[in-house]
């Protein structure tokens, strides 16, 4: 973290920003850091993000493990089919839901047998579309991270 100073006209303010550095080139890695709390940032596989951790660094050796985190994105052609069979069986969906009651109401048996294709038509839609949505959309599976004594033994 960096501090950049704002003057705003007789009051100084400051705005931390980020200036990362890198620590270890590649894994496993030794360093000897200050005691105090340090931010420690890890990248995530398959995307270009950064996660960043809070890591206390106390007066005694000590051992930091991360498994990192996994982003995959192979959405395509089905998340697209999805939102769009999701939309029509809404619509389908609210339009059964006025077109029944009032064939039940009338009654109307054509109204009421178009009320009910229509909502349930609308119903299968949108259970198929957030399927398809679900199947069809990104997943991410964050990582796990350990901070132990080193040498330190159990009883």
């Amino acid at each position: 973290m960096v501090a950049a100073p704002i003057d705003t006209g007789g009051h100084l303010l400051y705005r931390f920003g980020e200036a990362p550095a890198v620590l270890c080139p590649a894994t496993p890695c030794v360093h000897d850091l200050p005691v105090g709390n340090v931010l420690l940032g890890f990248p995530v596989i398959g995307s270009d993000a950064l996660e960043v951790e809070l890591v206390h660094i106390g007066p005694d050796p000590s051992v930091y493990r991360r498994a990192l985190s996994v982003y995959e994105d192979h959405s395509g052609g089905l998340r697209v089919f999805g939102i769009t069979i999701t939309s029509i069986g809404a619509a389908s969906a609210i339009t059964g839901t006025a077109l029944l009651p009032i064939g039940l109401s009338k009654d109307n048996a054509g109204l009421t047998t178009a009320g009910g294709v229509t909502l349930g038509g609308g119903a299968l839609l949108i259970a198929l579309g957030i399927w398809a949505i679900r199947t069809d959309s990104p997943t991410f599976r964050p990582g796990s991270s350990s901070h132990f004594p080193l040498g330190e033994t159990s009883p």
